[in-house]
Order: structure tokens, then C-alpha cells, then sequence
């Protein structure tokens, strides 16, 4: 997605759907919710691949607490790979205009998990006759219950809070995988073996690029690249790429400024229906090392030891999550800089410090952090 769209996007909420949360406020039922009352469920998460791999915790939490009830998610093409297949999912229902009026009203209970737009209040409104979402925006207007948005914990706990406001007790210290099937795991093992990749060898993914709307979370290619030759060179490591079709160039570059052999794995697995074949790769890894990417929490949640970059972005959220993960974070003056409950995003101008924030971590750093996961 461009720049520019999600601009867009943007300018439609503020300009539409913003008023019409107030417009819809005076028509809210202020009701009980009964847990015997409660047999259909729906969850809206329109965007980001990792934001919904950090959801599904709290899919887990209402299946254990309504287990009879059926679990559907409201998604966008971009992201319903994500749903596809767990196990705490009936149905999976794409983002339009048809499919929300099919649903009028259909639901017992919906929570709306996205936290800056107030389209998805607006549609959780004509879906369901109770609703759970954050309490910042004119969106709020809309639920009956409300939970905080906390910038000092965790996204998967901020999630876990509208189980918690439920009265469900739960918790977890890891993410729940993506579902991969047989057939998917089949050709990665034909990938490794066709590459000569055993199970003895250290094998590190590399996840370098980033969607084209956030390009200022990356990290620079010569530095990847002095770090793949590091730990090729001190660990006799197997360097593998790990990427979608849209970052192929970036690993071309840094592949061609390597003094090491290396691997990637993006002409075979990169295009978007190939997504839960990159998943089991980087599953297979003993270490991954991302950008603040959706990657980077899929890798996290098949497994992987993972290592997130960060710069503009808080890892008080976005972490990758679990014991057996870390981050790299030396922010600059004015870092992070990401509104994560705006539409806005980003500041309207970005300072120097804030345009390189990124530049602050060194190969060092990401060796050091490296090399103490790999002793784990």
C-alpha cells in the first residue's frame, strides 16, 4: 500500500466516518452482556500482518471462556492469511460494504481491535448489538465498554485487556502460531534440502525490507550486510533472506556488498499466497533478525529467536513477543516518533534525528544480541 492511499484512507475517516460516530452515539443501547447471551462472536481487524499475528491471544482467551461460541473475524484481503486456518476461528469474513450489511446486527458481542481508525467503530456498530473497543477518538462514542490504550505495555496484553474487561481471566508469554499445513511444510523442507541446509547448521534469517509506507524503520543495507558477513565469518552461520516480492531489490543490494555466500528464499516464497511458506521457513531458523515488520512477529510466533530493529517505533509495543526474543532500540532525540491510537501516524515534519534514528544502532550491537541468543 502506497503512501498516498493510506493518506487518503486517512482523510476519508477523519472526514466521514469520525462524525458519524457522533451521529451514531444518541442511537447506543447501553445493555448487559451475559456471558449465556453470548453465541456469536466477531473480531475487526482490517490492517497489518503483524497486528493480527499480536490478536490472536485473545482469540485463545474468549474461545476458553465461550467455547460453544463461533469466533468470526471481519479482515481485509491484505491480512486474513493470518486467520486463515487457526483453530479458534469459524469464519472468516472479508471487509465490504455487501458483507456488513449482510451481517446487520448479527453478532452478540464484537470487539473492535483497531486502534486508531473509526471506520471499524462504525461497522462494529451496524454488525453488533454490544461492542468493546478502545476508549480515545470519537469512535469510543459507539461502545458500550471501553478499554485504554497503553503505550507502556505490550500490544498482545493491550489486546488481552478487552478479554480482561470481559472478566476472562488469561494470559500468555507466548504468541500463538499461524496455522501452516502439511503441503507447505513439505516445500520448505524441499527448499532446504535442495539448498544443502541441515538441521546441524546454524541457520540465521535475515528480514531486511519493509512495506513501501514505512521505509523509515529500515535499517541500512550496508549494515545488514556487514552483519551477515560477521556471522557467517565468526559462526560459520547459513545467511538466509527471508522477504516478500516488493523487497527483492534491497536484498539484491545487500547480498551483492556480502563477502559470504548467502541464501533467499523470495523467488520461491515471496508473493503474498506463499506468505505461510516464509512463516515455516523462518520458523525453521535459530535466529531471525527484522525490521520493526510483520515478519518479525510471524517469525516470533512459529518459534524463531527473534531480534527486532528499532527506531520510530516503541518495542513497548511491538516487540516481538516471548522469553526468547530481544530488541535493539537506541533511540535518538525525538524517537520514536509513531502515534500509534492516530490515523495521523507520524508527525507532520520529521527532524534529522528523527529521519535517521535508524543509523544509531550498530553491527555490534545487533552481533552482541545475536551471539547471546545463539549461546541460549
Amino acid at each position: 500500500m502506497t503512501s498516498l492511499t493510506i493518506l487518503f484512507q486517512r482523510i476519508i475517516d477523519k472526514c466521514i466516518f469520525s462524525p458519524l460516530c457522533y451521529v451514531l452515539s444518541p442511537l447506543k443501547i447501553n445493555k448487559i452482556l451475559f456471558r449465556s447471551d453470548v453465541k456469536k462472536i466477531l473480531i475487526i481487524k482490517f490492517w497489518a500482518l503483524g497486528d493480527s499475528v499480536v490478536l490472536l491471544p485473545l482469540l485463545s482467551a474468549l474461545k476458553k471462556e465461550f467455547p460453544k461460541a463461533k469466533i468470526d473475524v471481519l479482515a481485509h484481503e491484505r491480512n486474513r492469511i493470518i486467520f486463515e486456518g487457526q483453530k479458534n476461528i469459524n469464519k472468516i469474513i472479508n471487509f465490504g460494504t455487501l458483507n456488513i450489511i449482510k451481517n446487520f446486527r448479527k453478532y452478540d458481542l464484537c470487539i473492535d481491535a483497531e486502534p486508531a481508525l473509526s471506520v471499524s467503530a462504525v461497522v462494529a456498530f451496524i454488525m453488533s448489538k454490544f461492542r468493546l473497543g478502545f476508549s480515545h477518538g470519537a469512535r469510543k462514542r459507539t461502545y458500550q465498554k471501553t478499554i485504554e490504550f497503553r503505550k507502556t505495555q505490550h500490544m498482545v496484553q493491550n489486546y488481552l485487556d478487552f478479554a480482561r474487561k470481559l472478566g476472562i481471566k488469561y494470559d500468555t508469554e507466548e504468541l500463538e502460531p499461524i496455522s501452516v499445513s502439511e503441503n507447505e511444510k513439505k516445500s520448505v523442507d524441499l527448499f532446504l534440502k535442495k539448498n544443502k541446509i541441515k538441521s546441524r547448521d546454524l541457520l540465521v534469517g535475515i528480514v531486511p525490507g519493509l512495506a513501501e509506507s514505512v521505509k523509515y524503520r529500515m535499517w541500512p543495507a550496508e549494515k545488514f550486510a556487514k552483519l551477515a558477513d560477521e556471522l557467517a565469518q565468526k559462526r560459520k552461520a547459513k545467511i538466509l533472506f527471508i522477504d516478500s516480492n516488493g523487497n527483492k531489490k534491497i536484498i539484491e543490494k545487500i547480498r551483492s556488498l556480502m563477502i559470504s555466500e548467502s541464501l533467499s528464499s523470495v523467488d520461491e516464497f515471496g508473493s503474498p499466497k506463499n506468505l505461510k511458506k516464509s512463516a515455516e521457513l523462518a520458523g525453521r531458523c535459530d535466529v531471525v533478525i527484522s525490521n520493526d515488520s510483520g515478519m518479525m512477529h510471524i517469525a516470533a510466533a512459529q518459534g524463531a529467536k527473534t531480534i527486532g530493529l528499532f527506531g520510530p517505533n516503541t518495542p513497548n509495543l511491538w516487540a516481538p513477543y516471548g522469553k526468547n526474543n530481544a530488541v535493539v532500540f537506541k533511540p535518538k532525540t525525538g524517537c520514536p516518533y509513531m502515534e500509534n491510537k492516530s490515523r495521523d501516524l507520524l508527525p507532520k515534519k520529521l527532524t534529522k534525528e528523527q529521519l535517521t534514528c535508524m543509523d544509531a544502532i550498530s553491527v555490534n550491537d545487533v552481533m552482541h544480541i545475536a551471539e547471546k541468543l545463539i549461546r541460549k
